[in-house]
Parts: structure tokens; C-alpha cells; sequence
């Protein structure tokens, strides 16, 4: 896999950003590994589907289960397509990627308030608050608890990103090819790629910090107990599938306990039987 090396201003893999990279050249581009993401996460909890179908029933949402989790895990990453990111010297041998998850979630949040649809309202909110908690293991990225700091820097990232529509819409694209759960989740994408295209008043809605923290706020609150089983239990598929990725793509953590704990979601799903080792070989 040809590497730009690590002093040209950019890091590209096969023209796309890094999911991940190190300076010794190691490096997963950003569709490949949404892409494995979501089929880790359809096939590990596909007898569970009923179950999570049943909690966003009692939470008002009707949605296609499948589609839903698949749009998730494509989409739960975009946000290292700001060149805030791969246009950066690397920090410690490794590129640093902090706050990504608020790219895609805050957007998402934004969306939803200003749509008079309801499916847009109910579901892309749900998205954002699902993909804004995949890395809340570590608790200040909880939106609850988002410092200044940490909303100046998003601000930094969001218009990064927005002015790398080119190459975001691309992505987003690629993103949709990995759609194969019926309409549900190409909705979703193409939802987040139309809106995308209309970069002023969007841009505008994510200027300043006091801006941002009114869709950080959006994602922080959940109404009742039965959305937050929803969006709990949403967020755990997310984050087993995303570590189990990781795992498959030969990723070293900065977390010792990585692999234990993967090695553990692996076995409880019944993982260690052969299925997984297929999607990992691709």
C-alpha cells in the first residue's frame, strides 16, 4: 500500500485520509476500515437486531434495525476527513485523531433541529448522539462533559472539514457503496451528503464556540430511560465493532487492556469460530 511519507503536508493512503497511521508507515484508509466496521457489527450482533428493534419501538422510533447499525458504523469516523487531522505533524509516532466523533454527531444534531421531517428529526439526532459516545471510555469526550477548550478545538476541526467538501462528499460516496441492509442506511448517507453540499449556512451554524455548544448540549441530553437504552445500546455495538476492527487491521493501543477486553467481546459473540478471521482477510 504506497504511503506519502510523514514530512509531506498531507498524509494520504490510496488518496484517501487515515482511519488510522503511524510514522513507521502503518496505515488503514478511512473507507476500509468503516467499511469492516460495519460488517463486524452486522454479524456479531445480528441475533440481537430483535432486541434493539424492540427498545426504539418503546423509544418512538421506527426504523429498519439493520440499516440503522450499518449507517452508524460508516459514518462514525468521517470526521478524520478534516484536514485538521492528516495535514498535522504526527504527535508521538502516532497520528492524533481527538474529538473526530463530534464531526459527523454535531452536524447530524444541527440537521435534525432544523428539519420538519420526522424521520430526520428522530433518527439523525439519534445517529449523532450514538457516533459522539463511540470513544466515552474515555470520560471527558462525553458531550457532557466537553470543556472550552475542547469546543474551540471543534470549531477548528468542523471548518476544516467543511472547507474539504471535495474530498468529504467522495468519501461519503464510497461510505454508501458499503450500504447492503436495504434503503435505510443509504438514506442516511445521502441525507448527511445532500446537507453537506450547502456549505454557507452550515459553516455559519458552527463559527464560534457558543454556537457549538448548542448541538453539544443537543447530544448530551437524553429524554427518557427508553431512549437511553436506545442509544446505549446502539453506542456498545458501535464501539465492540470498532475495537474489533482495530484488532483485525493489527492496530498496538495505547490502552494495555485493549487486547484483553477485545479478545473477551470476540469470544462472548462467538467470534473465535472462524467468521470473523474471514471478514478480516476481506
Amino acid at each position: 500500500m504506497a504511503l506519502k511519507p510523514v514530512h509531506t503536508e498531507c498524509i494520504l493512503i490510496n488518496n484517501w485520509p487515515p482511519a488510522y497511521y503511524e510514522a513507521s508507515g502503518r496505515g488503514v484508509p478511512l473507507p476500509n476500515h468503516a467499511s469492516l466496521t460495519s460488517k463486524i457489527a452486522l454479524m456479531a450482533f445480528e441475533d440481537r437486531f430483535k432486541v434493539l428493534e424492540n427498545i426504539l419501538c418503546k423509544a418512538g422510533i421506527k426504523v429498519d434495525v439493520e440499516g440503522l447499525v450499518e449507517a452508524i458504523s460508516l459514518l462514525h469516523d468521517v470526521g478524520k476527513a478534516s484536514k485538521y487531522y492528516y495535514c498535522k505533524p504526527l504527535r508521538h509516532t502516532k497520528m492524533s485523531f481527538k474529538l473526530h466523533e463530534y464531526v459527523p454527531s454535531l452536524l447530524l444534531a444541527y440537521k435534525a433541529h432544523e428539519s420538519d421531517n420526522v424521520f430526520e428529526k428522530q433518527v439523525l439526532k439519534l445517529v449523532g448522539k450514538v457516533i459522539s459516545r463511540h470513544h466515552t471510555a474515555m470520560r471527558e469526550r462525553h458531550p457532557q462533559n466537553l470543556g472550552q477548550q475542547d469546543l474551540g478545538e471543534i470549531v477548528k476541526i468542523l471548518k476544516e472539514f467543511l472547507e474539504n467538501r471535495d474530498l468529504v462528499l467522495k468519501l461519503l460516496s464510497e461510505l454508501r457503496k458499503s450500504c447492503t441492509r436495504g434503503n435505510t442506511c443509504q438514506s442516511i448517507i445521502d441525507n448527511f451528503a445532500n446537507y453537506l453540499k450547502n456549505l454557507d449556512s452550515v459553516g455559519k451554524a458552527f463559527s464560534d464556540v457558543q454556537s457549538v455548544n448548542i448541538y453539544r448540549r443537543m447530544l448530551a441530553n437524553i429524554g427518557n430511560i427508553h431512549e437511553y437504552k436506545a442509544v446505549a445500546g446502539l453506542t456498545g455495538v458501535l464501539i465492540v465493532a470498532d475495537n474489533v476492527a482495530a484488532s483485525c487491521e493489527g492496530r498496538v493501543s495505547d490502552d494495555e487492556k485493549t487486547p484483553s477486553y477485545t479478545s473477551y467481546w470476540i469470544r462472548e459473540l462467538g467470534l473465535d469460530k472462524g467468521r470473523l478471521s474471514e471478514i478480516c482477510k476481506g
